[in-house]
């Protein structure tokens, strides 16, 4: 899988790197899907001990705690095959600065999405993001048409009800199909961002307490058996295991992107329905969150 790296509120127009990337596809067959990958928050690609470039975006394994692995690398050993785009915004600083920073790096995401769709209209966009990604992914549906995206992947969203619900019903929002990964695991960290109220006291709840009901989105709740099992059904082995606090295991639980790979690198082999039709939207974490020191994910 190719790599390449698109930074965001940078010196460099997202013009620029976007044209150095095109070059290099042209000289190749043209891609039947790129995928963009954005980090969430703690990460800053001027900051080399921090940068996602040297682990979440490398295109190889790479020697890190489990936190970073890389995924071009774990999608690839699920047998995808495609062109990534590492997505990097500076998200370190405060939560809150952070989470108004993901606001300005989507004007840039949406640049570069309508770039690649100038330069390839007829390769498929796709999205796979986490936690504070998702905030910068659904920012910029405002700033784009309905079609420009096909799929995007929400691991462990991090975002409010009022916010999320504006995108989803922008003309982006209406055709996208969305696959939202959700689990008690995350529970906390929930709680914690609905309780910071960075968008304000009239925002609601963080994206994974509610859970947007739509014909285009699919919840997976990956910590329940009878989702891991249909999941297997499909040829998609999901390790059971889980802990019981963690906010990475949406990428760091084995057998995981198989998922990731089938729904954004082959999308025909995983049909929005075969998901919808297994996954109940309307659960509450909150009745049978757990505390307690959990299994190894």
């Amino acid at each position: 899988m190719n790599v390449y790296q698109v930074n965001a509120l940078t010196d460099v127009p997202i013009s620029l790197q976007v044209a150095e990337v095109t070059t290099h596809l042209e000289r190749q067959p043209p891609p039947s899907s790129i995928v963009i990958m954005i980090h969430g928050y703690k990460f800053d690609h001027r900051d080399p001990a921090h940068c996602p470039h040297a682990t979440m975006y490398h295109p190889h394994s790479v020697a890190t705690d489990f936190r970073t692995r890389s995924w071009p690398s774990e999608l690839r050993k699920a047998g995808g095959d495609g062109v990534a785009i590492g997505f990097s915004w500076p998200s370190r600083g405060t939560i809150r600065q952070a989470y108004t920073t993901a606001a300005h790096a989507a004007i840039d995401l949406a640049e570069l999405v309508k770039r690649l769709k100038q330069a390839f209209p007829d390769t498929a966009v796709q999205l796979m993001a986490h936690s504070l990604g998702a905030r910068v992914a659904l920012e910029a549906f405002h700033q784009l048409e309905a079609h420009d995206i096909d799929r995007a992947a929400f691991l462990f969203p991090s975002e409010y009800q009022n916010p999320a619900e504006q995108a989803v019903r922008s003309a982006l929002g209406k055709t996208v199909q969305i696959l939202s990964i959700a689990s008690k695991e995350n529970y906390i960290f929930e709680q914690l961002f609905s309780c910071r109220r960075l968008a304000g006291s009239a925002a609601g709840p963080a994206f994974g307490q509610y859970q947007p009901k739509r014909p285009n989105i699919a919840t997976l709740w990956i910590d329940q058996a009878h989702v891991i099992a249909r999941l297997n059904d499909l040829g998609i082995g999901i390790e059971r295991r889980e802990k019981r606090i963690c906010h990475w295991s949406a990428y760091t639980r084995e057998g995981i992107f198989e998922l990731y790979s089938k729904w954004l690198l082959t999308p025909q082999t995983l049909p929005l329905y075969a998901l919808r039709d297994i996954t109940h939207m309307d659960r509450n974490p909150a009745n049978d969150l757990v505390l307690g020191v959990g299994s190894p994910a």
